[in-house]
């Protein structure tokens, strides 16, 4: 082997290295993007898994704990209250100081 054959390649050996060394960086870059988006899908998941069994426990609470927010607690599984709020309008409007989801009512 010619010394000029094994430096090329060396050279080509060490571009091939220095472009796999970048492509690892690119790929461990996206694999965090990944695990951080994967612990977002999971907290989804199990918010969306516990909505039933909350909707179960909701009409019992509801008769225990004076008009719980819906969204509060199917979504969260927090308990607060709504309150009255002034409505122009013929039908009761409602709010819940936390999430500020509003629930109207015909009077």
């Amino acid at each position: 082997m010619t010394n000029g054959l094994a430096r090329h390649l060396m050279d080509e050996a060490h571009a091939i290295a220095t472009e796999l060394h970048q492509r690892k960086q690119q790929h461990e870059k996206q694999r965090a993007k990944l695990e951080d988006e994967l612990v977002v899908v999971r907290t989804q998941l199990e918010a969306t898994s516990a909505a039933p069994g909350r909707l179960k426990e909701f009409g019992p609470m509801l008769r225990s704990q004076e008009d719980l927010c819906p969204e509060c607690w199917i979504r969260r599984g927090q308990k607060h209250s709504v309150k009255p709020v002034s409505n122009p309008d013929d039908n009761d409007l409602f709010r819940c100081p936390n999430c500020n989801a509003q629930f109207s009512v015909a009077a």
